[in-house]
């Protein structure tokens, strides 16, 4: 649901303080646009693009940066390793593949996921894992992951696919400031979990990580002098 309120709020910061045009919109099948089993990245990846074709058809300003959570973060992932319009990404407790994730959120993964791909016609959550794919030079994006060391969906899960990108395993917990020669960047927030509205703890939810907004700012601020 990337019209949830920490969505929002971050939309709104990433505006004011960017004098950004901003925009925010429902995955199908989820949040306002229905409740059915996502394709968890590869499908989403393609409405994710189908926003990109409207901002290009009203000329809406470059550069694309493009933020999302949990489910949103996995879309964007796979859409940004492909579409050389989105110049960078903030993925907030993202999980690293659809199978992980399906298999973290639904009890019977497997014979869900094959319904999901038989619906499709293809192996859709498959084609969702970002390893199986690359970014074409010279597309070259910024990505900063941002997740909770106690995250339901596993941070080292995720490291898998952050060390894919440009093809190095990548220095993590480093701010992107002290590692500027790297255009790729992974936080755990200590102690803290993914955001889930069924069992909100305030105190350790990731949407309170007080570090999240100067995390952002720094990652916009480097991307911004790049574009």
């Amino acid at each position: 649901n990337c019209l949830n309120e920490q969505i929002i709020e971050l939309a709104s910061y990433v505006s004011d303080e960017f004098n950004f045009v901003t925009g925010s919109f429902d995955f199908r099948h989820h949040g306002h646009s229905g409740n059915a089993p996502p394709t968890f990245g590869a499908a989403e990846a393609r409405d994710i693009m189908s926003v990109l074709d409207y901002a290009e058809s009203v000329n809406a300003p470059k550069p694309y940066i493009l933020i999302g959570e949990s489910l949103g973060a996995l879309a964007i992932q796979r859409a940004t390793i492909e579409d050389n319009r989105i110049s960078g990404s903030v993925l907030l407790s993202s999980p690293g593949w659809p199978w992980d994730a399906i298999g973290k959120q639904i009890g019977l993964g497997v014979p869900v996921g094959k319904m999901i791909d038989k619906a499709y016609g293809y192996n859709i959550l498959t084609d969702g894992d970002i390893r199986r794919h690359n970014s074409n030079p010279p597309h070259n994006p910024k990505i900063l992951y941002i997740i909770g060391e106690k995250d339901m969906f596993d941070w080292r899960q995720t490291q898998k696919c952050f060390n894919h990108w440009y093809g190095t395993e990548g220095i993590i917990n480093v701010w992107p400031k002290d590692l500027l020669e790297q255009n790729k960047w992974f936080i755990v927030a200590p102690g803290l979990e993914h955001p889930d509205d069924d069992n909100y703890n305030r105190a350790l939810n990731i949407k309170n990580y007080p570090e999240i907004y100067g995390l952002i700012h720094q990652f916009m601020t480097l991307l911004l002098e790049k574009n």
